[in-house]
């Protein structure tokens, strides 16, 4: 059996995460979530809000009894646009909360754990988004905060390499253009706020975004082999081509 954690599984890529692994009949997922996404006899549900860091920090890995491989799926974010000068600080803090510091520290957690318990096989998959890497007019906030995911996990990942006897793998994953709440979001901004809105409510309305289903399914594979992403990062996209 593997034990999957996942945060966000109450709707969008994080529920379709959770069901297609648990389509495979033998897996067991954790959700993470302030709202519970779902039933399922190998589903249980942790409440958790990522914008409280008390919570996160007494968040506890103590559900993977038995499992031969273990993994955390950094999923959920939160996500505002704003040109820089226009930020609001409580968006900014929110922002940096959810989308960097909550996943740092259950990562953190997440690897002490498996040092502890001298886990056989664990994997950590973050993920992340081209804001991360690409200057996007808007974006500052939320790219900046992906960045500092990314290079949390690099680190994460070169040390776990420098330490032979580590059982730890790292994966980025950048989901690309899906059709969930954060598109809509995007759609619906001001353009002073968010100048290529346009070209997302151009691709929704085309029809352009991956379903949740898809791209879960992507994500899932290499989940499953890690070895499919032999660079670490990867984007779901080049997985259909």
């Amino acid at each position: 059996m593997d034990c999957y954690y996942v945060t966000g599984t109450s709707r969008g890529i994080g529920k379709a995460i959770a069901e297609a692994i648990l389509a495979d009949g033998s897996s067991k997922v954790v959700g993470i979530s302030r709202t519970k996404g779902g039933e399922h006899p190998r589903y249980s549900h942790r409440t958790l809000d990522l914008l409280d860091l008390d919570e996160v920090q007494a968040f506890g890995f103590n559900e993977h009894e038995g499992a031969e491989r273990v993994i955390l799926v950094n999923n959920a974010a939160l996500l505002r646009v704003a040109q820089v000068g226009n930020i609001q600080a409580s968006d900014l803090i929110a922002i940096f909360q959810a989308d960097a510091l909550a996943p740092l520290l259950l990562m953190n957690a997440f690897v002490a754990t498996c040092h502890r318990e001298n886990i056989r096989e664990a994997v950590v998959c973050n993920l992340t988004s081209r804001a991360g890497s690409t200057a996007i007019p808007g974006g500052a906030a939320y790219g900046a905060s992906k960045a500092a995911l990314e290079m949390f996990t690099r680190v994460a990942s070169r040390e776990a390499e420098l330490a032979s006897t580590s059982s730890l793998r790292f994966l980025i994953a950048n989901p690309g253009e899906t059709d969930t709440d954060m598109q809509s979001y995007l759609a619906d901004s001001a353009s002073d706020d968010f100048p290529n809105v346009e070209m997302v409510r151009k691709r929704k309305a085309d029809g352009q975004l991956m379903t949740p289903t898809l791209v879960a399914q992507q994500l899932v594979r290499v989940l499953k082999n890690p070895d499919l992403a032999p660079e670490m990062r990867f984007d779901v996209q080049q997985l259909l081509a």
